[in-house]
């Protein structure tokens, strides 16, 4: 009976200790509130940002700025300026008020503009290009 009583224990060990798993490297609430807002990004996806140390939220927040101002992004070339040490929201925020400007600011100058220290949120680093 106490071997019994050990197996469910180990049972109940390894169960929570999955679900300690799941949710540190799932990131589900990320996945669902991307869902939700027309963002088709994969739980894979999600765990390969964790495995590789990128921040997901920052990346599925830029993504769903970006699909609501009819913006097409690659989730790919976010990752790769958030690994360069750039802020993702931040170029977003650029790009969608430079387009709300009628502005021409491609990703790749935000980015430029945003790993050289300028606020993309003020006009005047927008203006200059």
């Amino acid at each position: 009976m106490e071997g019994g009583i050990f197996t469910y224990l180990i049972f109940i060990g390894v169960l929570i200790f999955g679900v300690y798993v799941l949710c540190f490297f799932v990131p589900l609430g990320i996945w669902f509130t991307a869902q939700l807002s027309g963002v088709r990004i994969s739980l894979i996806d999600l765990i390969d940002m964790k495995i590789r140390r990128v921040a997901p939220a920052p990346i599925v927040r830029s993504l769903i700025m970006a699909a609501k101002a009819g913006i097409d992004i690659q989730k790919d070339s976010l990752e790769a300026h958030t690994m360069a040490g750039g802020n993702v929201e931040n170029v977003m925020k650029g790009l969608i008020m430079a387009r709300n400007k009628d502005m021409d600011l491609s990703f790749r100058v935000a980015c430029k503009l945003d790993l050289a220290g300028k606020d993309l949120t003020k006009t005047s680093p927008i203006s200059n290009h």
